[in-house]
Parts: structure tokens; C-alpha cells; sequence
């Protein structure tokens, strides 16, 4: 039912406020007006200054600029006999000619002679001997004295029956003695006409006038009639000013022909007796002034009536908005009780916090009715999640997004659980966030799931790491026994045979273990790129050639394109060109072609191959890790079903993707992998460094198992290296202090004292800053690398170690390790 509602009219105090206040508009536009008109004049003063300046700036400009064409004119002419200029008189036509086209301000320029004749003119040739400036102000001041850059009164050309001023120096002789005068004559009209483009102010509004120190006006803006060039009266505020001798000055007067009120500024041109002078009418200063008063005042009137009518509005609505008040109160009964009665907590947040919470909330936190205005949410927040629960709130909030958060909440019984909350913003019309509307459910089952999950994941890591470690020790003495067989004198074929299988066969098991390594990392992104700029082709190029060292003789493997920059790491664009490889082989293709292209903005690298193809079921979960085609009884294809799958993790990483296409079962497939374009180098690649046989070096090696220990003794004996054993790591760390060797080959896994506890102590041996610490482990993660960098090792080689990155290693000079130590 809805609440009854007085029908009676009756003035309110609503009513009262519209009615006094219908008056505030006028009031608020004269305060307005009072205080605007101070800001209107400063403004205004301001206006002119800045012109002022503005002016003083391109006129200052404009006669540097023909200074430095008399300098020009007076650094060829000066010294140069007037009989030769004569008798090259077209010559030197042509030349000021060219100059004074130059320079759109210029009316003409003038070499004159010191008989006053011109001996070159920009506009005459030949001269006549009757062209005579002798009788010229100009002439006669330099004649008379070295006067510099001299401005004269105006005058008229004779020559193109044009107004102007002229800008003199003095023309010279060797020693010194007067030798004629370099004009350019300066029309009035452009400073006019240049004046009159940009205009402020109204037509009439402003003045710009150029005037000499002694009231002589040079140009003016509007220009007087038949282009008059006026001295102005003693009385006049500019003649004042100039009479001062400051270089800047503003004033408020009724002055100028017109007798209107104006505002002045004028300015000197540096140090030449030549003042710019900016005017403008107080009528076109405060026009904008007035016109904004004008409008304010009808607002504002407007606005006193609109209120009036308000009030009347308002007193028809009124009883409307009480019905709709009612209407309100019963609609929030009804929302209550369907909000009481759901299975979830519910809640409604403001901007100054709780708005409303449902009745299963208030059961969880075992309460029967709350003011909602001073409940607390924090103190039922678990104090680990309170910074981070309130903090993605207040995230959401400000970026008005919806809100997630996760947080364990105390319950009545004083258990925390834990609480998924998810929340929709509530929006003004304005689209602005006012809050949240949502609810929390209880998900303490599903984070001990998830927690359960967790721990298994870190279950399977520690696994890996030490599959890593259990398996990389033998490999590490089976490759370095091998490496001793390879040097040895067999000539038995078929045991030279044996032997390069073993060796192919090892580094298939080296990829196979570090795919499951890297696959494992990728997943949970500790994979950590060296990323710099490559060329995609050079490194396809490598890759394909270590491959048809291997195949060739029973596949073509092929590589064209064209010369790609990607920013890369060049170890892992092997890795993944090296799969695609040797997925293409594993599946029967006897003829693999790798190509390389650039598009817009990315770099194709594609494998092609005429193997066995892909089903059409297998293309969505062909990326997945452990996914395969159907293997056969012997499995042939072999390998654990990753290569695919880090290929994909790997250029995820570095920005890019892969894809895969098929015709079918037996039609062959393309593998394409797409990375975002780089750029090369500005310094160009570097070229490998050839690595030489080194000199010999003792070396002590530091290792447990002893067929790692015999088979790494043996391969650097065969080096020509004198080498030291120890079985464990005191046994080491003594002969570390006996023997003084060159290098150090500790192996961290060590009975006793690790491998990591013999770093650390050899930092105290006094012989230390002379010993290469190389360490050498099965665990090769970025975090062991760290690890053994703390503890004082200069490198870290990971097992099965290559002899060439320990040859390269044992190759730097001892005065090359403290450089090392830095760099690592």
C-alpha cells in the first residue's frame, strides 16, 4: 500500500527560498562586472605590452636583417676603386638587382660614389650622371662624420617615385677616408601593409607607427593621406617619452587626431634612434569585455525569470514527488525480502561505503540487524588480505570496472573463509562510479583445490630440477668421453662409426631433456630471453647447414628468403627452427624447404615439408604439450610430443605466434612461426671470434664422480693442460692453496663442503683475484647461475658441459678476471 499524501496546496520554505533567491542572478552579475572590469583593464595593458614587444621584435628583425645586407654590400665594395665599379656597372646591376629581389621591404640599393653619383643602382643601367644624392640627409651625415647605420627622414625615390626611408653606412676607402655611401632605401608601405595583415582589433580600433628620436614618423598603420610622414607636435605622449631616453614606456591618453582615449606602448630599437609605438583605442580593448557583460546581464535576467517559474514548477511537482517518494519506500520492502531470500550474500556499496547487505550476510558474521552506515568491512577481513583486497576495490573503483577480489572472511563462529566477491558498478548519469552492486560466495573449497594443485606444481618442479641434475651428470661424462674418443688415434671404421653415433644419439637425448626442462619453465614463465637484434636468415642458414651435415645424404633440406631483422634471442630461434626440423623429419619429409620473409610489420619464417600431413582433429590440439599424431608400434617418430609446444610458448614469448597448415593425411605440412619486425644494429654484427689452441694452464678440477672427474682430466691432458683431482671439496679447497693454479673446475653438488661453500672460502685465499672459478652443475636455472655469482664464481657451465664453451671459458688471460668477474 502506498503511504497517503497531503492534497493541500501550501507555500513551503522550498517555495520561499526559489522566490528570494529569483534576485541572486542580478546580484552575481553586478559583483561579476566589478570584479571583471580590474582583470579587463589588466588584461588589456598586458595586450598591448606583448604587441608592443611583438612589433619592436619584427621591426628589429627587419632592419638587422638590411644591416647585414649593407655589411655584405660595404665587405665586396669597400677598398674596390669607383672607376672599377663603373666600368662593371651591369655587372654590379645584375648582383644588387638579384639582392634587392631578395628582400620584398627594399626599394632599391645603392653603391653611391663620394661625389654623391651613384656608381651601381639595383634598378638603373647605366646610371646617368645627373642622379645625384648629394643633397640627401644621409649622404651629407656620413660624408661628415662615421656615423654607422644612419636612419634617414622620409623621402621619395626618384628613381621608382615610391615613399621610404633609407639605411645608410659609409663607404670607405683603404685608409679610411670617406669613399661614397651603401644605401638600401626601405619602403613605408610594407611596414603598413604587413601592420594591416595582422590586425588585432577593429578596423580603426589600433595604431602602429615607426618614428624617428626627433618626431619624424617613418611609417604608420593606418597610413595617413598621400602617404604624409608627419613630425610629431611637441605635446604628444610619444615625443615625451622618447625625450626620457627609456627603451620602454606605456600610457593612457586622449591623444591622435580623433581625440579617443587610447593605450599606448612603445619600445626602442635597440641601440638605433628608431621607437615602435602600439596604440589602441580603450572602445576596442574593452569590446570583449562589454559583449561578455552584455550576455551576462540578459543571463542573468533570464535566469531571475526562469526561477520565477521554477517556483511554480516546483509546486506542481511537489505532490508528484511525494506519490514517487512513497513509491520508492515500497519498492525497497520488496527488494529486501527478494534480497533476503537468495542463497548469496549480497551486498551494495557507495561512495562513503556499505549501502545495504542482505540476511545471509548477517548470518555469516552471526548479527541480526546492523547500521549499515557503521559497519566495518575491514575488521572482518583476514589481516594478510586487507592491504590487497581493498587495494583492487579501490582499483576497480577509480578505473569503474567491475570488481573481482578474493579475501578470507572471519565468520561468526571466528573461522576465516574464503570469499569470491564480484561486483557491478553502479553508474550517475554522468557515467561517474557511485558503486557497487554485487555478492560473495564462499570458495574455501575451491582454493584448497587450487592450493593442492599448487603444491603438486611445485612437487613436479623440484622433480624436474633434480631429473635435471641426475640426468645431466652422466651425460656430462658420457659427452666429455666421447669428446677424448673423437681425439683419439682410432682407425678401426666401424668404431668411428660407433663413436659418431654415440655422439648423435647424446645430443638427441641432450634436446630431449632440455625440451622437457624448457617446456616446464615456459609454462610457468620463468623462461628468460637474452633478446637482441638478428638477422632471421643467417641464423635459418646455420641451423639448416648443421642439419645436412646430418640428413643430407637422405633428405634435401633448403633455405631461401630474404634478409630479416627480428630482436630476438638467437639461442631460442635455433631451438625452435631446430624442432620444426626435426618435427618435418620425424614425419617422413624427404624434401623440407625453410623460407624467410617480411611482411608489413613482421617476420614469416615457414617449414614446409612432403611428409605424412596433419589430420584435421589434431590442428586445434597440435601445440599442447605431449600432443602427437598416431605412433606406431616400433615408434619410429619417437620424441616426447613438446618440441611442438615449446616452439609455441617460445614465440608467444618473444611477441610472435605459430600456426600450422595442412591439406591432409600424406599431403605434407607448413609450419610458419610470425615475430615482430626489428631493426639492425647501428653498429653492424659482430664476427665470430676464432678461438685458438690456448697455452697450457693448470687446472685443477673439483669432482665427486669419478668418471666425470677421469674423463674431464683425460680431454684437457689431451690439451696439453697440467691437471690437479680432488674427490670432494676440502681436498680442494687445500690444494687451491698449495698449488696456485690458473683455474678452477668445481663441481657444486660436493660431499661435505658444496660447491658453493669452496667459492666462498677461496675468496679468503690471498693467491683468489689470480684463480678463474668455473663452476659446474646439472642445475642450470636462472636462479643456479645466481646463485653461483653470489658465491664467488666467475661462470657457470651447466652439464653435460661442451669442451668448446670450456675451452672458450679456460682461453681468458689472468688479467682478464677481475673484467670477468664484473661482467658476471
Amino acid at each position: 500500500m502506498f503511504a497517503s499524501v497531503d492534497k493541500r496546496s501550501r507555500w513551503t520554505y522550498l517555495d520561499l527560498a526559489l522566490v528570494g533567491g529569483a534576485a541572486l542572478p542580478l546580484l552575481i552579475f553586478a559583483g561579476v562586472a566589478l570584479f571583471t572590469w580590474e582583470r579587463a583593464q589588466d588584461e588589456a595593458r598586458a595586450d598591448v605590452r606583448t604587441r608592443a614587444e611583438l612589433l619592436r621584435a619584427h621591426v628589429s628583425k627587419l632592419v638587422n636583417l638590411n644591416q647585414l645586407l649593407l655589411d655584405r654590400l660595404k665587405e665586396r665594395y669597400d677598398g674596390m676603386d669607383a672607376r672599377a665599379i663603373t666600368a662593371r656597372q651591369a655587372q654590379h646591376h645584375r648582383y644588387l638587382a638579384d639582392v634587392r629581389a631578395r628582400h620584398p621591404e627594399v626599394l632599391s640599393i645603392t653603391v653611391i660614389g663620394a661625389d654623391g653619383v651613384p656608381l651601381a643602382h639595383s634598378h638603373l643601367y647605366p646610371v646617368p650622371k645627373t642622379a645625384s644624392a648629394a643633397d640627401r640627409d644621409y649622404f651629407i651625415a656620413q660624408r661628415e662624420r662615421i656615423a654607422g647605420l644612419f636612419v634617414s627622414a622620409p623621402l621619395v625615390s626618384r628613381v621608382v617615385k615610391e615613399p621610404g626611408f633609407v639605411l645608410s653606412l659609409r663607404r670607405s676607402k683603404k685608409g679610411g677616408s670617406f669613399d661614397g655611401v651603401y644605401a638600401a632605401s626601405i619602403r613605408s608601405a610594407y611596414l603598413s601593409e604587413f601592420w594591416e595583415e595582422i590586425a588585432f582589433h577593429e578596423p580603426g580600433g589600433e595604431t602602429v607607427s615607426l618614428v624617428r628620436s626627433d618626431g619624424t614618423v617613418l611609417a604608420r598603420f593606418p597610413q595617413l593621406v598621400d602617404g604624409e610622414h608627419p613630425k610629431l607636435p611637441a605635446d604628444n605622449p610619444l615625443v615625451a617619452f622618447m625625450a626620457s631616453g627609456r627603451g620602454a614606456g606605456m600610457w593612457q591618453a586622449k591623444w591622435g587626431l580623433d581625440g579617443e582615449e587610447r593605450i599606448s606602448a612603445a619600445r626602442k630599437l635597440d641601440a638605433l634612434p628608431l621607437y615602435v609605438n602600439y596604440a589602441v583605442t580603450t572602445r576596442s580593448a574593452y569590446a570583449v569585455w562589454r559583449r561578455d557583460m552584455l550576455m551576462m546581464g540578459a543571463v542573468a535576467t533570464a535566469a531571475s525569470l526562469l526561477l520565477l517559474l521554477l517556483t511554480l514548477l516546483v509546486r506542481r511537482r511537489s505532490r508528484s514527488l511525494r506519490l514517487a517518494y512513497a513509491a520508492l519506500q515500497e519498492a525497497q520492502v520488496r527488494f529486501r525480502t527478494v534480497a533476503d531470500a537468495a542463497p548469496v550474500m549480497l551486498w551494495i556499496t557507495g561512495l562513503k561505503g556499505p549501502e545495504f547487505v542482505n540476511r545471509p550476510a548477517l548470518q555469516f558474521i552471526g548479527a541480526r540487524e546492523i547500521d549499515v552506515g557503521r559497519f566495518k568491512l575491514m575488521r572482518l577481513i583476514h589481516p594478510q588480505d586487507r592491504q590487497k583486497f581493498l587495494g583492487a576495490y579501490d582499483a576497480a573503483f577509480i578505473a569503474g570496472e567491475p570488481f573481482d577480489g578474493l579475501c578470507r572472511f572471519r565468520r561468526a563462529d571466528g573461522e576465516y573463509r574464503w570469499m569470491r566477491s564480484l561486483g557491478e558498478p553502479q553508474r550517475g548519469t554522468d557515467g561517474e562510479t557511485l558503486g557497487y552492486v554485487g555478492a560473495s560466495f564462499d570458495v574455501q573449497e575451491l582454493v584448497e583445490a587450487h592450493e593442492s594443485m599448487r603444491e603438486s606444481d611445485r612437487k613436479k618442479d623440484e622433480f624436474l630440477a633434480a631429473l635435471s641434475h641426475e640426468l645431466r651428470n652422466p651425460l656430462s661424462a658420457i659427452t666429455l668421453s666421447t669428446e677424448v674418443l673423437a681425439r683419439a688415434p682410432i682407425k678401426d671404421p666401424q668404431a668411428r662409426s660407433a663413436l659418431h653415433i654415440i655422439s648423435r644419439q647424446l645430443g638427441q637425448l641432450q634436446r630431449l631433456v632440455d625440451d622437457l626442462l624448457d617446456t616446464a619453465r615456459a609454462t610457468y614463465d620463468k623462461l628468460v630471453l637474452a633478446r637482441h637484434p638478428v638477422e632471421l636468415l643467417a641464423v635459418a642458414r646455420n641451423v639448416v647447414a648443421s642439419h645436412q651435415q646430418l640428413h643430407g645424404s637422405h633428405r634435401r633440406i633448403s633455405v631461401d628468403g630474404e634478409p630479416v631483422w627480428v630482436n630476438a634471442d638467437t639461442a631460442r630461434l635455433q631451438q625452435m627452427l631446430a624442432n620444426l626440423i626435426d618435427n618435418a623429419i620425424k614425419y617422413g619429409g624427404l624434401n623440407i624447404d625453410v623460407r624467410v620473409r617480411a611482411t608489413d610489420d613482421s617476420a614469416e619464417l615457414a617449414v614446409t615439408d612432403d611428409g605424412e600431413g596433419i589430420a584435421p582433429e589434431l590442428l586445434p590440439r597440435l601445440f599442447q604439450p605431449f600432443a602427437q599424431g598416431a605412433q606406431t608400434l616400433e615408434r619410429a617418430r619417437g620424441g616426447l610430443g613438446l618440441g611442438l609446444a615449446l616452439v609455441s610458448r617460445l614465440a608467444t614469448l618473444h611477441g610472435g605466434a605459430i600456426a600450422a597448415d595442412s591439406a591432409g593425411p600424406g599431403k605434407g605440412s607448413t609450419f610458419t612461426i610470425r615475430l615482430p619486425r626489428g631493426s639492425a644494429p647501428a653498429g653492424g654484427l659482430a664476427l665470430p671470434v676464432v678461438l685458438q689452441k690456448l697455452p697450457p694452464r693448470r687446472v685443477l678440477i673439483i669432482e665427486d664422480q669419478q668418471d666425470a672427474r677421469e674423463s674431464l682430466r683425460m680431454l684437457l691432458e689431451l690439451d696439453g693442460h697440467d691437471v690437479a683431482l680432488a674427490r670432494d671439496g676440502a681436498e680442494g679447497l687445500a690444494k687451491l692453496a698449495s698449488m696456485d693454479p690458473d683455474a678452477a673446475l668445481v663441481d657444486i653438488g660436493l660431499p661435505g663442503i658444496d660447491g658453493y661453500e669452496v667459492a666462498r672460502r677461496a675468496r679468503e685465499l690471498p693467491n683468489r683475484r689470480n684463480i678463474l672459478m668455473i663452476a659446474l652443475s646439472g642445475y642450470a636455472q636462472k636462479e643456479d647461475r645466481e646463485r653461483s655469482r653470489e658465491a664467488g664464481f666467475d661462470l657457470h657451465l651447466a652439464k653435460p658441459v661442451a669442451y668448446d664453451d670450456l675451452r672458450q671459458a679456460l682461453s681468458k688471460p689472468p688479467v682478464a678476471l677481475a673484467a670477468v668477474r664484473q661482467a658476471n
